[in-house]
């Protein structure tokens, strides 16, 4: 990970958890589960398409972290 302006998110669905991640460098959007087996893969991401996308997650109650941390040693 480490760019600092990337976007993570997590969230937990049938008890496991899974984290989202957006990296603006190159715009490419990354979902995978909790054993970081990639779920879905976007490239080429608009900004209003992850403004969409950030509104959707939260309100599936995903929690939206710095993009410093990695997520998994957080919870």
């Amino acid at each position: 990970m480490g760019n600092k302006n990337q976007r993570i998110w997590i969230w937990q669905h049938d008890a496991e958890l899974y984290k989202a991640v957006y990296n603006p460098a190159e715009r490419t959007f990354l979902v995978s589960n909790e054993r970081d087996e990639t779920i879905l893969r976007y490239k080429g991401i608009t900004a209003e398409q992850l403004a969409r996308l950030e509104t959707l997650f939260l309100q599936c109650g995903a929690k939206h972290l710095d993009g410093h941390k990695e997520p998994f040693t957080y919870l």
